[in-house]
């Protein structure tokens, strides 16, 4: 009696340790066999672990051992703790690193971040599909972490709070590069759920700059960029909106024509000032601004060395009719550059037979 009661207090221990490192390839096969009679029994039984002991030797096999990793992920792609040493140049390896900048230690974040900023443009469809992901947490949770690095957050008007305390000489913390510094951020000074938040915060501003990097060396991309870059501001509150201002700086050429196509207000009625049609429309306008490229002629002027942007430029003014681009577009209807004359020829007739120039 006393065999088979010790014989179940290991087989129970056994199927106790097995539970723990089932699904785990990395772990390794465990196999016990144990044969007591009575004699072995009555002279060994004060030596068999207790159930404490039992207990504490599987907390530690759960603390060392390491999770197991789904068996349909895909080949070559690791974990989201393997380091990262070189910038992702496949759909696996971006979805890898996006991945580590969620889990990987805190340290390794700014060579994570370097390499992710160093993507190529060809994983522009990626980059674009993380960042139309919708935010996980609440607006007051990203303004939570923001506070703590000055990231300016727009009230429900719109206003930025910061930024006008500033202007009106108050002395307020104001960032002028969240991803700086969140990197500086210790985020061991942040409660659990406000980690995971950081983290978020973080790959979401990096991808920001991502993408108008990748706007910026392929213009036929940036278009989708613009689009991206304009719905991204209203997400959530307009939450991210205070650096997609600054992400957008490298958009400064490449990204004119689409934001003067997407600069025309869909309505005048102020009762639908609120819309997000129309607001989109007035960040096109404040992104020009921020460019100096209202004016159609300074608009114009970095592009005359790349014709085929220049002639989607003046393109773009015929379709939205800038009041003040007639006199452009008369500059350039006897133009060297065919694409470019039939462009400004093409858009001038717009004025003179469509509706009356905004």
């Amino acid at each position: 009696m006393v065999g088979s009661r010790s014989t179940l207090a290991f087989c129970a221990a056994t199927w106790l340790v097995g539970s723990v490192l089932t699904g785990c390839p990395s772990a390794p096969s465990v196999e016990v066999s144990v044969r007591v009679d009575d004699l072995d029994a009555q002279t060994h039984l004060g030596a068999l672990p207790s159930l404490a002991q039992i207990t504490e030797q599987l907390e530690i096999l759960r603390s060392e051992t390491p999770r197991p990793t789904p068996a349909n992920a895909a080949q070559g792609e690791g974990t989201a703790l393997t380091l990262i040493t070189r910038p992702p140049a496949t759909p696996a390896q971006l979805h890898q690193v996006l991945r580590a900048l969620k889990r990987a230690p805190q340290e390794e974040l700014p060579g994570i971040a370097r390499n992710l900023k160093a993507a190529p443009d060809t994983l522009w469809p990626q980059v674009q599909a993380a960042m139309e992901a919708p935010l996980s947490r609440p607006k007051s949770d990203y303004k939570a972490v923001l506070d703590l690095i000055g990231g300016d957050v727009p009230n429900r008007y719109g206003h930025f709070a910061r930024a006008w305390k500033r202007r009106h000489g108050y002395a307020v913390k104001l960032s002028g590069d969240w991803v700086a510094d969140l990197l500086a951020l210790d985020e061991r000074g942040l409660t659990r759920p406000l980690r995971a938040v950081y983290r978020e915060l973080l790959s979401r501003t990096l991808l920001l700059h991502v993408a108008a990097q990748m706007g910026a060396a392929r213009a036929e991309i940036a278009p989708e960029v613009i689009d991206t870059m304009l719905w991204v501001a209203y997400q959530k509150g307009g939450v991210l909106r205070d650096e997609v201002g600054r992400a957008c700086d490298p958009l400064a050429v490449h990204g004119v024509p689409s934001l003067v196509r997407r600069s025309v207000l869909p309505t005048e009625d102020p009762e639908r000032a609120r819309e997000l049609p129309v607001l989109q429309a007035k960040y096109a306008r404040y992104l020009l601004d921020r460019f100096d490229r209202w004016l159609p002629e300074r608009a114009a002027a970095p592009l005359r060395a790349e014709p085929d942007l220049l002639a989607s430029l003046l393109r773009a003014y015929g379709e939205t009719r800038h009041a003040e681009a007639a006199a452009l577009l008369l500059s350039f209807a006897d133009d060297d550059t065919p694409a470019v004359r039939t462009a400004a020829r093409d858009a001038f007739e717009s004025f003179v037979r469509g509706p009356a120039p905004n």
